[in-house]
This record gives C-alpha cells, structure tokens and sequence, in this order.
C-alpha cells in the first residue's frame, strides 16, 4: 500500500471513530462500536482527534478492558 492510500486508510477510521463519538448513543453501544477496531488503528489516529476525542477514546477502551 502506497503511503497516500495508507493516510486515506487511517482516516477513513478516524472518521468513523469521530462519528461515533459524535453520534448520540449511550455509553455501551459507543464501547461495543469502538471495540470492533483492532487497538493499532485505534492509536493510530489517536494523534489526529482532538483532545476531548481522545480522552473519550481512551476512557471508553478502558472501561472496556476493566469489564474483560
């Protein structure tokens, strides 16, 4: 993979996270979506959200891993 096509790739999931962190849903359901991406994209685009986004990210992977 070229590296424009893996920066699209990377912010195609930032887009989707950012969504689902804007989206109105409780708590639970923004876990179950973001648990569906593989920790590596995650912190991939973790430098590309804002820090409000990321604190919200982290907190719910967090809440997350406790209830493994």
């Amino acid at each position: 993979m070229e590296k424009n096509q893996e920066k699209d790739y990377l912010r195609d999931y930032s887009q989707e996270i950012r969504e689902i962190l804007d989206a109105d849903l409780p708590v639970d359901e923004k876990k179950e979506l973001l648990s569906q991406y593989h920790e590596n994209d995650i912190a991939e685009i973790l430098d590309e959200l804002d820090e409000e986004a990321r604190k919200e990210v982290v907190e719910l992977i967090e809440d997350e891993r406790e209830e493994i």
